[in-house]
């Protein structure tokens, strides 16, 4: 989960550990790796859900164009159904890839094995980061936000049907294609070179 306030970013550790597992071939500004991987970074139940401040323009951009990582402030205003339909969501792009996947010849299943498994695990990903916002509003799941950031004053306050369609848009990838490569379409082009 990333919160983007104050111009900083707000990355919890269990992003930041998911971004080092599939970090090959994606360029990650060398502050984020030496704030986050230059010292022992361990990823436990007990700092799972903190965040780390990064303050660097280059750094806000990097997380920015994360569209794999949830957006906290896209929910923050969010009735418990529509985090539920934007959880539905995923999980219906991920049925899709799946089924698609599995309608494939066998030969062409062994070469888009590894980009299918990739975007299904990063949609799971995801999905798991909405359940955890979910399960954060309603009090299951307690973690602090950052220092001076309180629920509730993340975002503008939009109209509603405004606010779940832009998360929905930047949560299940379009198939239309980009200009612009994201973070997604790095991992899954480090999955091609193998």
């Amino acid at each position: 989960m990333k919160i983007f306030s104050n111009n900083k970013a707000y990355v919890q550790n269990n992003d930041l550990a998911y971004l080092m597992r599939g970090a090959e071939g994606i360029s990650i500004p060398a502050s984020i790796f030496e704030k986050v991987f230059g010292k022992v970074f361990i990823v436990t139940d007990q700092n799972r859900y903190d965040f780390v401040e990064f303050s660097e323009p280059k750094e806000i951009e990097f997380f920015k164009e994360c569209d794999w990582m949830v957006d906290y402030n896209s929910f923050d205003n969010m009735t418990e159904e529509e985090i539920i339909e934007i959880g539905c969501r995923i999980n219906e792009e991920r049925n899709k890839i799946a089924k698609a996947f599995n309608e494939l010849k066998q030969k062409e299943k062994e070469k888009q094995y590894h980009k299918v498994s990739t975007q299904i695990e990063l949609l799971e990903f995801k999905m798991m980061s909405v359940r955890d916002v979910l399960w954060h509003k309603q009090g299951n799941l307690k973690f602090p936000l950052p220092k001076g950031i309180k629920a509730n004053e993340l975002i503008a306050k939009a109209p509603v049907e405004e606010t779940v369609q832009a998360a929905i848009e930047e949560t299940v990838e379009t198939t239309e294609p980009k200009k612009k490569e994201t973070a997604f379409q790095k991992v899954l082009r480090r999955f091609k070179k193998r």
